[in-house]
């Protein structure tokens, strides 16, 4: 495996990481909530709560989609990716990758290897 890296937008970087954050604390609400074992989730405060939880979950995965999208090069095979992450505190995008076959591709898109 070898791992490259790339310097992405701050604004697509501060805009994943805010759609993070609201995912995970919206999360851990509704995890203490059904915790409390005393809570009715037909009740329509929960279901709005759980609904705004869904949505922030659904906008924060479309925003890891456009960054896959937007920064990691595409080839005609599937599963060349072993995982991909974003260090929020340098806007730096990383990615594992299964083997060197395509690294020319990510070097030609401004990829360094990033050996840490």
């Amino acid at each position: 495996m070898i791992r490259v890296k790339k310097k992405i937008s701050d604004d697509d970087v501060d805009r994943l990481m805010a759609a993070s954050f609201l995912v995970d604390s919206h999360k851990n609400i509704v995890d203490g909530i059904l915790t409390m074992g005393d809570v009715d989730i037909n009740e329509e405060r929960f279901k709005e709560f759980l609904d705004s939880y869904t949505d922030k979950y659904v906008y924060y995965e479309f925003l890891k989609r456009r960054v896959v999208s937007n920064y990691i090069p595409k080839t005609n095979e599937a599963n060349y990716i072993v995982e991909w992450t974003v260090m929020y505190d340098s806007c730096t995008l990383i990615v594992t990758l299964e083997s060197d076959k395509h690294l020319s591709k990510f070097e030609e898109e401004g990829y360094v290897i990033y050996n840490a």
